[in-house]
């Protein structure tokens, strides 16, 4: 299946180990930010693409040369090397034509005619937010971020193109619990939905989202989560921390390459012992981990008390999407297992 890695304002996630850098992103990052769940899975049948259901049942039959999963109702596809948008049912909702194009959140999306400038439409197709942008997030909480096409520069917008706060960056992030990371000269923090400067950092500090009400922070060589005061409270004792994810984060202890992964809840407690070489977050109550080498690592799943449920034995393994996960069996082959491991829609298929 086809993965395509786009640029991201925000800055990747501080991640556990390697291997939570490299999780697989389906042709955008809104994959992990949001949207309508709708039940229907992207899957590929002799290059082309369509979708399954939580059975495995083909409901929209593979024609597009790029699919991605549902948000807000639409999917972003690809046909004949332009993007576009489909409905449940497989019907065309917004006819491609785009060089580029995000998935949709907050009833928007981003897309660009010409790949060097970036603009929004609505779920009617119709262009709310003119193609002025170099860059441009999805919608979030609210805003988005674009960058300017003179200035190289960051700022906010709200859904009706607004520039909002009446201030750029030098980076910026986007908004998570009403919170977003931004840098400056002079700056680095968070800034609050009206702009204002709430928490301020080290100018070296290295810091990465809100989630539940925790955001993960470096303070010397460690890190630690701090509340949304800007205080610790999980003090810095981390080699790498990730976002919270259904209560729990997975954390690292060690330095590469003798790193060793495992999960805490929001007091710092461990609940699952760091015995892995790597670890993704929780989603429907189970965490893809692994242990081997970049070469040679094996992929399953563990549940909150650190029961691996589903066996190390897969080559990749990403979060569950409601009832399924997708992974693969070895580079190329992918499918989706349900919650006991087995195979809903197999690699092979």
């Amino acid at each position: 299946m086809e993965y395509r890695r786009r640029v991201r304002i925000r800055n990747l996630s501080i991640a556990c180990a390697l291997a939570i850098c490299l999780l697989p992103l389906v042709l955008s990052c809104d994959l992990f930010n949001g949207g309508t769940y709708t039940g229907l899975y992207p899957i590929e049948v002799g290059g082309d693409y369509g979708y399954i259901d939580e059975t495995g049942a083909i409901k929209v039959t593979p024609q597009f040369s790029a699919a991605e999963y549902f948000s807000n109702g639409l999917a972003l596809i690809r046909l004949t090397n332009r993007y576009g948008y489909i409905d449940a049912s497989g019907a065309i909702g917004i006819t491609p034509q785009y060089a580029d194009a995000r998935s949709f959140s907050e009833e928007r999306a981003a897309v660009s005619w010409n790949t060097r400038r970036w603009g929004f439409i609505d779920k009617h197709g119709s262009l709310v937010i003119d193609t002025v942008f170099a860059e441009a997030s999805s919608f979030a909480d609210g805003f988005a971020i674009v960058r300017d096409t003179a200035s190289g520069r960051y700022s906010y917008i709200d859904k009706n193109g607004n520039a909002k706060f009446g201030k750029t960056f030098a980076t910026a992030n986007g908004f998570s619990s009403g919170l977003a990371q931004v840098k400056d000269s002079n700056l680095n923090g968070y800034i609050n939905t009206s702009g204002a400067v709430v928490i301020e950092l080290a100018e070296s500090a290295e810091s990465g989202p809100f989630s539940d009400g925790l955001a993960a922070v470096r303070s010397g060589s460690n890190y630690g989560y701090i509340n949304t005061h800007g205080e610790f409270a999980i003090q810095p004792q981390f080699s790498q921390a990730d976002e919270f994810s259904e209560g729990y984060a997975a954390v690292a202890i060690g330095s590469w390459p003798d790193t060793k992964c495992g999960y805490i809840d929001k007091k710092g407690k461990w609940v699952v012992q760091p015995t892995f070489d790597g670890a993704g977050p929780f989603s429907e109550g189970l965490a893809a981990v692994y242990r081997g080498g970049l070469l040679d690592w094996q992929w399953g799943y563990v549940d909150t008390k650190g029961v691996v449920v589903i066996p190390l034995q897969f080559f990749w393994a990403e979060e569950f999407k409601g009832a399924l996960a997708r992974v693969q069996s070895e580079w190329g082959k992918t499918g989706y297992i349900d919650n006991t491991g087995e195979y809903v829609w197999g690699p092979s298929k």
